[in-house]
């Protein structure tokens, strides 16, 4: 491979004129440059250069735009576990977990403890609400200590700050008093894992919003929600034609909600906060029911990404899962044929044995099984009959 690319080298050395020498020789191709050589224009060259290169300079392989928006997300899951304040060993542990080796070891501690930065192909809203409003405080700071400096050098010195590149004419408007980050600002706190579980359950992940039928749930989701980004949600109530049930939901928009869906960073939230995760997931696709003779814990979702995140995480903090699947079926809903697709069901197993300590680390805020688990909990163990054996 080496003698391949030496020989590709020269050949597209011999081809550059002899009034303009090239600026690198096959010698010192491999040294790395900032920028691709003048005479590497040939399309396998570049690509060579590209891959060997990688991403930022940073050692990480790139040779699709997919790829790059998976090392984007990894460089955000890094920010989100040193905004939660984990160690670098948990923070390996989380990125290996959710998306493999693809980054080395230490390309993710050189984010990690920020001695170098991998800059985003393009900064979403997720990622203006985590650092906007401490970007624009930093701006005002700066601004006032050196009110000569020009908006350029104010975002130089910023982005010497920040783990991600705010634009400068953003900082030239802030500076100029023409606008402020108007986006919601987010807090990693563990509230923001119950956030997370409730997306990937009965959030309305296309216009955002929560509507359920229980108060308890929705209130509770609220004061959640007040505490991550400091919005109070107001709740409304409306009336179902058909059954004459209630409803209760919220209307904000949700953005960064929605972008943790879109990139998959719930995944990185969930293993950042497990318990807080399972809480949410379990408000909205849990139940609990019981007999005489069996309790019945379990989650039913559609997505097998949250059937597998879920059962990793439970089984992580000590529980033992069984998953059943079943098939699509019709059903006739309102006098009409739905066709519905097929699920997943995630059983705990020996639910008895473990009620205890599942109320404590995860239950349940909705409040009809809220009172289900509590009636469980009271109820006296039932003994156990043996068979006598002669």
């Amino acid at each position: 491979m080496l003698d391949t690319m030496i020989e590709i080298a020269r050949e597209m050395a011999g081809r550059v004129s002899n009034a303009e020498p090239p600026r690198c020789s096959p010698k010192n191709f491999f040294a790395r440059p900032a920028h691709p050589p003048s005479y590497c224009l040939d399309s396998k060259l570049l690509a060579m250069w590209r891959g060997r290169r990688g991403v930022g300079g940073m050692g990480v392989r790139e040779s699709t735009s997919g790829k790059a928006t998976v090392i984007d997300n990894i460089y955000r899951s890094v920010l989100l576990c040193r905004l939660a304040g984990l160690g670098f060993a948990e923070t390996k542990r989380i990125i290996y977990s959710v998306y493999g080796r693809a980054v080395p070891m230490h390309t993710l501690k050189d984010w990690y403890y920020g001695r170098r930065k991998h800059r985003l192909s393009r900064l979403n809203s997720l990622d203006r609400s985590l650092f906007y409003h401490k970007a624009y405080e930093i701006v005002l700071e700066i601004k006032a200590e050196h009110p000569g400096w020009g908006y350029k050098r104010v975002a130089t010195e910023l982005n010497k700050r920040l783990p991600i590149r705010v634009p400068s004419m953003t900082i030239y408007f802030w500076i100029t008093g023409r606008s402020r980050p108007n986006v919601t600002p987010v807090r990693v706190v563990p509230e923001l894992g119950y956030l997370a579980g409730v997306l990937v359950g009965d959030y309305r992940r296309t216009g955002g919003g929560l509507s359920v039928k229980d108060w308890g749930f929705i209130e509770y989701y609220v004061k959640v929600y007040e505490k991550v980004t400091g919005v109070r949600l107001e709740i409304h109530e409306k009336d179902d034609d058909y059954y004459g049930n209630k409803y209760f939901y919220t209307k904000e928009n949700g953005g960064f909600l929605q972008l943790l869906w879109k990139t998959g960073l719930w995944k990185t939230i969930a293993h950042i906060y497990p318990m807080e995760f399972l809480q949410g997931l379990f408000d909205s696709e849990g139940t609990i029911s019981y007999t005489p003779k069996s309790t019945i814990i379990k989650i039913t979702t559609g997505n097998k990404e949250v059937l597998a995140t879920a059962k990793t995480l439970l089984e992580s903090l000590g529980y033992k899962t069984h998953i059943y699947e079943e098939e699509p079926q019709t059903r006739n809903l309102r006098g009409e044929e739905t066709a519905f697709k097929g699920y997943y069901i995630l059983k705990l197993a020996k639910p008895k044995a473990i009620l205890k300590k599942f109320a404590t680390q995860i239950g349940f805020r909705e409040s009809k099984r809220q009172t289900k688990l509590q009636t469980l909990l009271k109820q006296p163990p039932s003994q156990k009959t043996t068979k006598k054996t002669r």
